[in-house]
């Protein structure tokens, strides 16, 4: 019993430290020195700015623009004319769809005393999602640039120039860093860039994306960051993940940098719950930190250093930083072998172990990894489907039973494991085999994808040391007060690390795949296997495994159905549409389920919900319902054959913010020019093509292309403009409710068929 207390100890101890490990540093007042990053002061900025939504093409993005141009001036700062950058064409992941707007870059230069080295720029994006105000994303990165320039004036001059680069579209496909990195006459002066996001409203700022070659950047950040929060497994994760940022065009254009974001209380990202107050100051105050230590590392280097082998790194507990070659990792795989053979060696001559029982000690560990991930992947599954978001929004809102519950689960499965194995293997002989598959994977992982082997290979180092030093000086025996003692604090030391780790990764996926859970759960349970074993001994150990099964799936049922409140509030939708038909008048959701609200609004002027599609070719499910006609100007459309090619002319009805185009042809047309200006996309015959235009011109613009002989097209255009028509009065939204996405817009519609 003794041993199992020991064990349990070490696991609480081990969430307790890495709940501390996850918190940023306290906010910084506003009296500090001019020299130091003071949150407080950031968080100025913060409240001015995230008043309200401001995403590209409305009208409260103008004025956060003139905001950041007189704060700018305000600091003596070099303000680029304002240029309306010419339209950038990005592909988007959505098949045949195109993305593209009017985009104005905010751009400024804090002049160094050696401008002929590179400069060091530092990004953020100044505009938000539709129904957000954007508060972490990303208005704490531009607010903590602005405090961070103040910071360097008051400091006195580094070597380098540093470029402040505010984006605006990045929320509408990353359209002005493209534009920048593409376009301006500024990135040949450019050598390293620091970029500044969010994807919440807490925790502490991850630089969690690199250059290729980033080893000397990562020592460089290993020397002047105080209190560090990277690790080679996150970069390594977001190299792979399809997600991006700004950041992205800078890698494209093949300039080094760091990527810095915090993800914690992802509740205040891209919602109505994204605002100065949700915001922790902290997380701001960690991530200005971290940003001005290395504009001031690198802004007085003689060298960058940007282009050095790949280390393998990571921050422990936010105290000190590790990062080492890949052949030291080899090192480190070195040690674990002898430190594991030895311990297999003794304790087969101490008969602790059978060799052959290690293979089904090992099946049994990957049964358990295979098994949690399934019951949270069907388990989500049967919630609400697999890419809801309605379901994950309301998995974050309550975080902690969602967290809590997935290591219920874990625990449960593990003493179940642990009371089926207990009278066909020893306690040493299944943790071995636990040790052992640990290090088959580090060895994986080590010649596979090097920046990955600290999550298993760092947490079986205290582990493998401690079986020796049982093995070795305690006889193998767990439950004297030597090698208690030893094995307690090995797990704790692992447990640890795996729980900090495991958090993070959890935070950044788990939202929509829980079941990542499982790899970090089966090395705790690794770790904890000797306390593990006690607890599967004790009487009805198999009945408090299913008791806890129970609890764990009661905990995951709260954190997806618990009724919604103030402070867990649930996303809601609904907006209007007017046309394509002229008698066309439409209450539109694309939410999974309604809500009362949204059914309200959608069944108002009497109309029955149905679930289908807003238009052919839109490519999004909708709840539809009739409406009252309202005054809404439509997008007025025409179009003409001359010298070859087919020209269709669109002009906005009104003040629209966002632009959709559909397209289909009965044949394949390409060539196609917006404007004049070539733009890569084509229509393949009898299928839908999709064109988005952020902040289209008042005046229209052309699309054309090159007309075969003969041919047909149809053209859907859809404007959207924020809030609803004159005359549609809705009722006011409960407490518990916030609007998501396109909720509480106008939508108007045009078609046009043309031939020739």
């Amino acid at each position: 019993m003794a041993r199992s207390l020991a064990f349990v100890a070490a696991f609480v101890l081990a969430l307790v430290a890495a709940s501390f490990a996850g918190r940023p540093p306290a906010a910084k007042p506003a009296d500090i020195a001019a020299t130091e990053f003071s949150a407080m002061r950031a968080m100025v900025d913060v409240e001015a700015i995230a008043q309200r939504p401001h995403p590209i093409g409305s009208e409260d993005i103008l004025r956060v623009r003139r905001y950041l141009t007189e704060r700018l001036i305000a600091l003596g700062l070099e303000v680029m004319p304002d240029v309306e950058q010419q339209p950038v064409y990005i592909p988007s992941r959505v098949a045949r769809t195109l993305v593209t707007g009017r985009v104005h870059n905010v751009v400024a230069v804090l002049k160094g005393t050696a401008p002929d080295l590179p400069a060091i720029l530092l990004m953020s994006h100044y505009d938000s999602v539709a129904n957000s105000a954007g508060a972490p994303d990303d208005t704490a990165g531009v607010a903590a640039m602005l405090e961070i320039i103040a910071n360097l004036k008051a400091s006195g001059p580094i070597k380098r120039d540093v470029i402040l680069l505010f984006t605006e579209g990045e929320e509408a496909g990353l359209q002005g860093a493209r534009a920048f990195f593409t376009e301006d006459t500024l990135v040949g002066h450019v050598g390293l860039v620091l970029n500044l996001e969010s994807r919440g409203g807490s925790g502490r700022a991850l630089m969690f994306e690199t250059s290729e070659r980033a080893g000397g950047l990562m020592a460089t950040y290993g020397d002047a960051v105080a209190s560090p929060a990277a690790n080679s497994l996150s970069a390594f994760i977001y190299r792979v993940m399809p997600n991006g940022t700004d950041f992205t065009n800078a890698l494209n254009a093949d300039i080094p940098g760091l990527n810095f974001a915090f993800i914690g209380d992802e509740y205040a990202y891209h919602s109505a719950s994204a605002t100065p107050a949700n915001l922790d100051a902290g997380s701001v105050q960690h991530l200005g930190d971290q940003v001005l230590s290395l504009t001031r590392a690198f802004g007085d280097a003689d060298d960058l250093n940007a282009d050095a082998p790949d280390v393998i790194y990571a921050d422990l507990f936010g105290l000190a930083f590790v990062a080492y070659s890949q052949a030291a990792g080899w090192a480190l795989i070195v040690v674990l072998a002898a430190l594991l053979g030895y311990v297999i060696v003794k304790a087969r001559a101490r008969g602790l172990v059978r060799p052959a029982a290690l293979a089904t000690g090992i099946a049994c560990f990957l049964g358990f990894v295979f098994l949690t991930g399934l019951i949270l992947y069907f388990s989500k599954s049967a919630f609400a489907g697999l890419l809801d978001y309605q379901f994950k929004y309301a998995l974050i809102g309550r975080y902690s039973f969602f967290l809590g519950g997935c290591i219920l689960l874990s625990t449960a499965l593990a003493i179940g494991m642990a009371t089926l194995l207990r009278r066909r293997m020893t306690m040493w002989n299944t943790w071995l085999s636990g040790l052992g598959l640990m290090f088959v994977i580090s060895v994986a992982l080590q010649i596979l994808a090097p920046g990955t082997t600290m999550f298993f290979a760092w947490p079986l180092l205290p582990l493998a040391i401690g079986a020796a030093l049982v093995i070795g000086i305690g006889e193998g025996d767990v439950d004297s007060g030597k090698g208690l003692t030893i094995a307690t604090i090995a797990a704790f030391l692992s447990a640890a690390m795996l729980t900090t780790s495991g958090a993070a990764i959890f935070l950044g996926l788990g939202g929509l795949l829980p079941a990542v859970i499982a790899a970090p759960a089966l090395l705790v349970a690794i770790a904890l296997y000797p306390g593990i074993d006690t607890l599967s001994r004790l009487p009805r150990a198999f009945a408090g495994s299913l008791a806890l099964l129970v609890m764990s799936l009661a905990a995951l049922g709260w954190a997806a159905f618990g009724p919604a409140s103030a402070d867990h509030p649930r996303l809601t939708q609904a907006y209007y549409l007017a046309g394509p038909g002229a008698d066309d008048y439409a209450y539109l959701s694309s939410l999974s389920r309604l809500d009362d609200w949204s059914r309200a609004v959608l069944t108002a002027d009497g109309g029955m919900p149905l679930r289908g599609e807003m238009a052919p070719g839109y490519g999004q499910p909708v709840w539809r319902a009739s409406a009252k006609p309202a005054a809404v100007a439509r997008p007025v459309l025409g179009g003409e054959l001359r010298n070859g090619r087919i020209t269709l002319k669109v002009v906005p009805g009104s003040k629209s913010r966002e632009m959709r185009f559909i397209l289909k042809s009965g044949i394949p047309v390409s060539d196609f020019r917006i404007d004049g200006e070539a733009a890569p996309f084509t229509v393949p015959a009898n299928e839908w093509a999709q064109f988005l235009y952020a902040a289209p011109p008042a005046s229209g613009f052309t699309l054309s292309f090159a007309a075969p002989a003969k041919g047909e097209v149809a053209l859907r255009v859809y404007e959207v403009a924020d809030g609803w028509p004159d005359g549609i009065e809705v009722p006011p939204k409960p407490e518990g409710l916030t609007p998501w996405a396109m909720s509480d817009t106008t939508y108007a519609a045009s078609a046009l068929n043309f031939s020739w």
